[in-house]
């Protein structure tokens, strides 16, 4: 349940950059530790987003999202999210963000897996994560995600969706699932 909630509308001038970072939003709750971001492009433009670790204030995950395309992410106080605007013209974003209960019981964390995406190709992958997210895989990128046991992922070629993996419990916490040669498979 959110015990708060916040929505921006902002303009990214062509090239630019937009960092959203845990600082933004600290000053509205004591002790925040978490929070789900839904980012939605209101322009015909599509953008990079980044999750940003804050320790290395590296990139430790991306992905691009389509003109009109919409995301959910959770971001916690150790992550920042960079949305990266590399078209001559401004983008226009909808960001929605609200806390959410950082203290999960140890059962439900039990039932969630953390691994990388790897997009190995020259070309974007579109993917769908029902419930999630509808990412959009960069050329030779990697997406750190955290799902639960059980969530499906798809391709998306088209208007057709390829199941490729399903998160269960033989997945290894950490493992960087090569996404496109999961692609490869479905296409033989």
């Amino acid at each position: 349940m959110a015990l708060w909630a916040q929505k921006s509308t902002i303009i990214i001038p062509p090239l630019q950059n937009y960092d959203f970072e845990f600082i933004d939003i600290n000053k509205h709750i004591p002790e925040p530790n978490q929070y789900t971001i839904v980012l939605k492009v209101k322009s015909q433009t599509p953008l990079e987003v980044q999750l940003i670790n804050k320790k290395s204030e590296q990139a430790d995950g991306g992905f691009g999202l389509a003109a009109k395309g919409k995301t959910k992410l959770s971001l916690s106080k150790e992550r920042g999210l960079k949305v990266k605007n590399p078209n001559r013209i401004q983008a226009e974003i909808v960001l929605n963000y609200f806390n959410t209960n950082p203290k999960k019981p140890e059962a439900q964390l039990a039932q969630q897996k953390q691994f990388v995406l790897s997009n190995t190709s020259d070309t974007s992958i579109p993917l769908l994560i029902p419930g999630v997210m509808n990412p959009n895989l960069s050329p030779h990128s990697e997406s750190n995600v955290l799902l639960s046991i059980g969530q499906e992922i798809f391709y998306r070629k088209g208007i057709k969706q390829h199941l490729i993996l399903v998160v269960d419990d033989a997945l290894l916490e950490g493992s960087t699932i090569d996404v496109t040669a999961l692609i490869r498979r479905i296409k033989n």
